[in-house]
């Protein structure tokens, strides 16, 4: 019986739950213009492909201050969302 419970509580960690919170990332992204967006996914690319921050701003050339700018906005909006929701849910009393 311990075997099958230690089975369990191991798929329950590799499973993903359904949620009834907010989807963060998703909901800052809707705040955020389109060329914005553009400048996040190509500095990410270039992250993602192993490029340092050196190389990256030398790649991205003038883009890379407005990437930095967009990523510093999407910050700001995900604090502001984030102390949204804890601020709701102290409202509410949980």
């Amino acid at each position: 019986m311990i075997a099958v419970t230690a089975l369990q509580k191991r798929l329950d960690r590799l499973e993903g739950r359904p949620t009834t919170e907010p989807d963060i990332v998703s909901l800052v992204l809707t705040t955020l213009k389109d060329s914005d967006l553009d400048l996040l996914q190509e500095l990410a690319s270039l992250r993602e492909a192993g490029f340092d921050e050196e190389q990256t701003a030398s790649m991205m050339a003038d883009r890379h201050e407005k990437a930095l700018k967009a990523v510093e906005h999407f910050q700001e909006a995900y604090q502001e969302v984030v102390d949204a929701l804890k601020k709701e849910k102290g409202a509410h009393g949980l």
